[in-house]
């Protein structure tokens, strides 16, 4: 095959995501449907104003990691997203504020407003549908005002007929504070959202015009795997029938003046005036220009010849969804994401979030990791590792070089979770754990077999690496009074044999699904009892935890022993 992977669509997702493999050393196929690259984010440049093809994007987001990540690739116009509001004529701040309400109801300050509030909510026990809740929250005037027209315009629905989820993004606040979003990083690209994608595939091979499905047989058999962006539904070829989405008409309009409304977004909300909103580019960046382009944003229906916008994550089309995605995760070698291929209404930061995630995990499926707990042993034997990425924790007083050095407590065990605990997120496919000397006394898989270690891809998800022996509960006949059961039953197991199975020596190999399939904070609470002075002492040797930990590796990974930490729970 020609590729490591063939990317279907060119938006934030998949440009994202070959960027990512790309710099990892993969062969990346991007095909785009379109004409151009960027998906919906697409800007292009009229009059020197970057006019936002697809309806206004702008980028926010709380967190650092991704705020980190895109200013590596573009910088930002500090801008603040504070819309108005068009109702029968009237202009309003928007989102809802204290000006919002003095315009509505004369009131001046915070308290002022909380009681207004207050007194024109409707008491609604328990709100079940949009209209419901926001009725619950500020009354017939707001609602009438700012939602009902604008809603059903939006989704052709009545409000009662709409989950409240799709409004409770809208912030509500008895302050003057204006700003859309809560989110404490945002702006507007410089230069437009194009130049990002640009930047992101350079490099990769793109073939625009090209549709995944007029022949799907020639582009699967061009790449090991498949990164899918595209409606899931038709990926599956409808089979339990068709989902839902939303639709939007643009009429862009070159205006001859310099500002034509004196903002960025103007949203209509009365039923009556067919678009929702007005967006006038120029004011994105601040750009200079004797004329300007405004654009004029119509809902409509979906059908499979328009552009899909908005998922209906109604319950009838989640249940739908929830059947392609347990068939999505049937499909070995196709990674599916974005909001067409999820169904869900993603913004920008989450979707570059989830690029990012799926395509660590792809650098690291095939990395094999070997975590060394050493104390004083002679560790040179790790040498003989040639593919693997060898980890050596260092527990003695003066740690060798490229050693970790950590605190000589808890043996082995404290090592390896603290191995897993920090490095939660970006495990390999499989990690080797092993003591500083894995040869004495040992009998198994290891015995020096190097090879053997580096080249495993399963199909266990727990691989004991040395002889086993069997124990009680209590610990005997090895360990009497370790009291295995009372430390960990209830508190961390539900279900646990009485008769436990171990290796001697707690070397093995785990995958990385093994591991994650029991939350961090599992790791993190057992780390913790090393701390416990009620734990008592093993024949002097200090806390227990070290020996019970040896003794429950093999559950801890165990899927089919159900712990208070699972995921599925």
């Amino acid at each position: 095959m020609k590729y490591d992977y063939l990317i279907v669509g060119s938006g934030l997702f998949g440009s994202v995501f070959a960027h990512e493999m790309k710099n990892a050393g993969k062969r990346c196929l991007v095909i785009e449907k379109r004409n151009h690259i960027g998906g919906n984010c697409h800007t292009e440049n009229r009059d020197g104003i970057n006019v936002h093809t697809y309806g206004p994007h702008i980028f926010h987001t709380n967190d650092n990691r991704i705020w980190e990540w895109i200013n590596r690739v573009t910088d930002f116009h500090n801008y603040k997203h504070s819309p108005k509001v068009n109702y029968k004529g009237g202009i309003y701040s928007f989102p809802i504020n204290l000006m919002t309400l003095h315009q509505l109801w004369g009131v001046n300050t915070p308290e002022q407003a909380k009681k207004k509030l207050d007194e024109v909510s409707v008491k609604i026990e328990k709100p079940s549908n949009l209209e419901e809740w926001i009725l619950s929250q500020v009354g017939e005037d707001i609602y009438e005002t700012f939602i009902k027209g604008y809603t059903k315009k939006q989704w052709n629905r009545d409000p009662k007929d709409l989950p409240a989820s799709i409004i409770k993004r809208l912030p509500i606040r008895t302050n003057y504070d204006d700003n859309y979003f809560f989110d404490k990083y945002q702006g507007i690209p410089v230069g437009g959202y194009t130049q990002i994608f640009e930047k992101l595939l350079d490099g990769i091979e793109v073939m625009l015009e090209t549709d995944y499905f007029s022949d799907r047989e020639r582009f699967d058999s061009m790449a090991e795997k498949i990164v899918f962006t595209g409606k899931i539904d038709e990926f599956f070829g409808y089979c339990f029938g068709e989902l839902e989405y939303r639709s939007l008409r643009f009429e862009n309009e070159r205006v001859e003046t310099e500002d034509y409304q004196g903002c960025s977004i103007v949203n209509y909300t009365e039923y009556e005036i067919p678009h929702t909103r007005i967006t006038e580019h120029k004011h994105f960046e601040n750009s200079k220009s004797d004329v300007t382009w405004i654009t004029r944003e119509y809902p409509m229906d979906y059908n499979r010849q328009e552009v899909p916008y908005y998922p209906v994550n109604d319950e009838k089309n989640n249940s739908i969804y929830t059947r392609y995605k347990d068939l999505a995760s049937e499909q070995k070698n196709v990674i599916f994401g974005g909001r067409l291929a999820e169904y869900k209404y993603y913004d920008m930061h989450q979707i570059i979030g989830s690029a990012l995630s799926k395509s660590k995990r792809e650098i690291n499926s095939k990395r094999i990791d070997v975590v060394v707990a050493k104390y004083k042993e002679d560790v040179s034997w790790t040498g003989n590792f040639k593919k693997s990425n060898v980890i050596v924790y260092d527990k003695s007083e003066s740690p060798g070089e490229g050693h970790i050095s950590l605190p000589n407590v808890g043996r082995e065990a404290h090592t390896y979770l603290h191995h897993i605990i920090e490095n939660y997120d970006n495990l390999a496919e499989y990690t080797c754990f092993l003591q500083g000397n894995p040869f004495d006394g040992h009998k198994g898989q290891l015995d020096k077999d190097y090879e053997f270690i580096e080249n495993y891809k399963g199909p266990d998800d727990f691989l004991p690496l040395g002889y086993q022996l069997t124990c009680n509960l209590d610990g005997s006949p090895h360990h009497l009074h370790l009291n295995v059961g009372e430390i960990i039953m209830g508190r961390y197991f539900i279900d646990i044999p009485e008769t436990l199975t171990f290796t001697v020596g707690a070397q093995f190999m785990a995958s990385r699904d093994a591991i994650t399939n029991r939350k961090k904070e599992f790791y993190e609470n057992l780390l913790s009892e090393f701390q416990r002075e009620d734990i008592d002492n093993v024949g002097g040797g200090g806390n227990r935890m070290p020996w019970i930990m040896e003794r429950l590796w093999g559950y801890a990974f165990n899927k089919n022993y159900r712990t208070i930490y699972d995921r599925q729970g």
